[in-house]
């Protein structure tokens, strides 16, 4: 399998979770810094020229699925956990 065959399948195992994800974690706290670490194993795995196309599919995964950070003062932009409403990791 080609490097970006492989990039586009992690993308579409995590576009997958995404739609079921953020209503099963336990600790809403910890949704996005579990999500960056599967996003940055799939930058790492990426091809170098291939880096910028993977950033842009993964703000589309988000925008998609509705989800957003809401970064507070105390934490930063990685960390914030996500905007909640019922219970869900999603904006209207």
């Amino acid at each position: 399998m080609s490097t970006r065959s492989h990039t586009d399948h992690q993308l579409s195992d995590l576009d997958k979770m995404l739609g079921v994800w953020p209503q099963r974690v336990r600790d809403p706290s910890q949704f996005w810094p579990q999500f960056d670490a599967l996003a940055q194993g799939i930058l790492d795995a990426a091809a170098r020229t291939d880096v910028a196309r993977v950033r842009r599919q993964l703000r589309h995964l988000l925008r998609c699925h509705g989800l957003t950070r809401t970064p507070t003062p105390c934490r930063s932009r990685i960390a914030a956990a996500p905007r909640l409403r019922h219970g869900v990791s999603r904006t209207v």
